[in-house]
């Protein structure tokens, strides 16, 4: 077991004895080059689009959110579409939250700033439909980082079950792991799966 998932077990500033603080995704962007079926954002047709806030909006976001969030997930969309997720993911894990950057690596450059850490996990997926020759060069450029990489075992089976699995009984049951979307920041309203949540 690495180093990063072994620390997610210990206490963060949470400030309590048994409490590690929560999990929120971020979904920086809904923007991705790829349109895969079995993507959440789709479960309602055209993903929503939204004015993605910066990284200063969320900083005053995540600083004045009134619980400690021990690990934060950065999606998308495509989050190597955002052009400040290197100051934002160096900003979280100084600040000393775990990071799980989910990414099909469309735009690696961007990643380029973000420091490597040990609170720090990429977790990239090759997905239907892409070029696999540019996913694997995309991959070897962040090799200086943790990666815990599936697309290998998704990608036998073409993400048969993953639409099936994503339906909307599924997100009204999630309370593990808070859903933020681009605009959350401004709007101060939480979502799932890029899906306003509230939505009749």
């Amino acid at each position: 077991m690495s180093k990063f998932w072994l620390s997610t077990r210990f206490l963060k500033k949470s400030g309590g004895v048994c409490s590690k603080g929560i999990n929120a995704a971020i979904n920086l962007t809904t923007r991705c080059p790829l349109r895969c079926g079995y993507c959440p954002m789709y479960i309602y047709g055209e993903p929503r689009k939204y004015e993605e806030s910066t990284f200063e909006e969320w900083k005053v976001f995540i600083e004045r959110f009134p619980y400690w969030i021990s690990q934060v997930i950065i999606s998308g969309g495509e989050p190597s579409l955002y052009k400040e997720v290197a100051p934002l993911t160096n900003w979280l894990i100084e600040r000393g939250h775990h990071v799980i950057m989910f990414t099909n690596l469309w735009n690696v450059k961007n990643y380029e700033g973000i420091k490597p850490h040990w609170r720090l996990l990429f977790m990239p997926t090759f997905h239907k439909g892409d070029n696999y020759e540019r996913y694997s060069k995309a991959l070897k450029k962040i090799d200086k980082y943790q990666i815990d990489s599936q697309q290998v075992l998704e990608n036998e089976h073409n993400f048969g079950r993953i639409k099936e699995f994503f339906t909307l009984n599924y997100f009204k049951n999630i309370d593990a792991t808070l859903q933020f979307t681009p605009d959350s920041p401004r709007t101060l309203q939480m979502y799932v799966g890029s899906i306003n949540m509230y939505k009749k």
